[in-house]
């Protein structure tokens, strides 16, 4: 998933930026209302969220960029009217029932914001009332068009004719969702359920390992935030269905891959970061986070251990010649 991924990239970026410059907003509610929520679809199950402008507050953004291939990635979200620069926030909804897969962003740019020529690839269309452009000829391609100046829509095309033309209703995430998104201060973030579909389909991002059939993952969140003393944390949460056998197997499981990793002398240069991550399970949840600190607090250790990632790597390509 291209939002999996992204999500790696802000965290490692984060480890390694500069120390953060004063914020000049605190950075948003994802689950505040935002413009361009009629072009949401009602009950989604899925959402990335990202706080763009906290982000280059803190100094996270630029970092981001120097990385290889993080352009590219960012682009998936960004998408080809809109400017990186411009960007203030973004969210998308992601919608998985069958005739009606697809997904919507909503990009919230800043005033006075600039739009971009096009690709060549891209056409004119028709979106309900709004011009739009269109890649590709096919219903599930994407579009994307202006509401108004500030403001990008760009996704599915068969969702957002749906959307326009009334014959889907607008609204916002599934309400089993919804309680997974709010929270104070949250730079970026990925959550999403199964609803019903074979777990280990749905979950195969991270593998088929956890859970059981008694007690599978419901809902998976991966989440960047900044806390109240201005350090940077990530969290991947888990919840699932009753929190019983499946949660207490699954935190078993981590815990002992920790302390293995631990354990093993080749990864000596990773101790101060697995020796750091915090397991937790209240209810439903279990969570592995990860406190971060400042960028500046962070960046010795992350240099560190990559360093070391590349000697195993080359150390096992020797063995393998």
């Amino acid at each position: 998933m291209h939002a999996c991924v992204l999500l790696a990239i802000l965290c490692a970026a984060c480890s390694t930026a500069r120390a953060p410059r004063p914020a000049a907003a605190t950075p948003a509610d994802p689950q505040a209302p935002v413009a361009g929520a009629e072009f949401l679809p009602a009950d989604y199950q899925g959402e990335l969220f990202l706080d763009w402008q906290a982000m280059r507050d803190v100094g996270l953004l630029d970092r981001v960029l120097r990385l290889p291939m993080a352009e590219e990635m960012l682009a998936v979200v960004v998408g080809p009217l809109c400017s990186l620069d411009d960007l203030v926030s973004t969210r998308t909804a992601f919608v998985q029932d069958g005739s009606r897969d697809g997904s919507v962003t909503v990009l919230q740019l800043a005033a006075g914001a600039v739009h971009k020529t096009p690709p060549k690839e891209w056409h004119p269309a028709q979106v309900g009332p709004f011009a739009a452009l269109r890649h590709g000829a096919s219903s599930r391609e994407s579009v994307s068009f202006y509401p108004q100046p500030d403001l990008a829509i760009d996704g599915t095309l068969v969702l957002l004719e749906e959307l326009t033309a009334g014959r889907q209703t607008s609204g916002g995430p599934h309400p089993e969702l919804q309680p997974l998104l709010g929270g104070d201060s949250v730079l970026a973030q990925f959550a999403y359920g199964r609803f019903g579909r074979p777990y280990d389909d749905v979950l195969r991002t991270f593998g088929h390992w956890f859970g059981d059939a008694e007690d599978p993952v419901d809902f998976v969140r991966l989440r960047l935030h900044q806390a109240a003393d201005g350090a940077l944390v990530f969290a991947i949460t888990f919840r699932f269905q009753n929190g019983t056998s499946g949660l207490l197997a699954t935190e078993q499981l981590v815990r002992g891959k920790l302390d293995a990793m631990l354990d093993d002398p080749r990864l000596g240069a990773f101790k101060p970061i697995f020796g750091a991550v915090v397991v937790a399970h209240l209810d439903r949840d279990l969570t592995a986070s990860l406190v971060l600190g400042t960028p500046r607090e962070a960046v010795s250790k992350l240099e560190q251990a990559m360093l070391a990632l590349y000697a195993l790597q080359q150390e096992d390509a020797a063995r393998g010649r």
